[in-house]
């Protein structure tokens, strides 16, 4: 276990927490972290005022599924992108909520069941963060999209938000591996996911 001591900007105060997990030292997970195997690949695009966040979820992810990146949105250029998530072999698509900004064509779980190699590209970061690299991006404008639009927030929060319809990384990971018919995948996913928000709030 490597730990790493911060500030937090968030409450003012030292922790050391565990550098993978995030966790205070004595609560850390890391030895809880699933190991998942997918038909499908992940890739999250975190920006970078949220990696030493313990609300942020795009690391966990990474953690969890084995055919999975953590690339970091402030660290690559645009022309890079594309090579930088997958394999040519990889069919990509963003998960996004649907925006006034959206280019890409809706596809369903129909339309998914007819890719052969899927990669899932989430967007790490406050609602405002995210938006604002989807707007920037002209490659991830240009990839279909899945809204995700049906599924509802967990009754766990480890960030507030004024919209109904967010879902943090993580929890859309969990959806998508439902829509990809995977419930197992997605049931281990959430059930870590699970402990890790009961630890997070007893302990912050």
């Amino acid at each position: 276990m490597s730990i790493l001591g911060t500030r937090s900007k968030l409450r003012g105060f030292r922790s050391i927490r565990c550098a993978h997990c995030k966790l205070p030292g004595r609560q850390c997970l890391c030895s809880d972290f699933p190991n998942i195997e997918s038909r499908a690949s992940f890739a999250v695009l975190i920006h970078s005022q949220e990696l030493q966040k313990p609300t942020s979820t795009g690391s966990l992810v990474v953690q969890c599924l084995r055919d999975s990146k953590l690339v970091v949105w402030d660290r690559v250029r645009e022309k890079e992108l594309s090579r930088r998530f997958f394999s040519k072999a990889v069919a990509p698509c963003v998960v996004f909520p649907k925006t006034s900004h959206q280019k890409g064509a809706d596809i369903g779980k129909e339309d998914l069941a007819q890719i052969e190699n899927p990669g899932f590209i989430y967007i790490d970061g406050t609602w405002r963060q995210a938006r604002r690299i989807y707007r920037q991006s002209r490659y991830l404008q240009s990839l279909p999209i899945i809204s995700l639009s049906e599924i509802k927030r967990s009754h766990h929060r480890l960030r507030t938000s004024k919209l109904t319809d967010q879902l943090l990384t993580i929890e859309a990971v969990i959806a998508t591996l439902d829509l990809i018919e995977e419930p197992d995948n997605a049931s281990k996913l959430r059930g870590f996911f699970d402990q890790y928000s009961q630890t997070y709030i007893r302990f912050k």
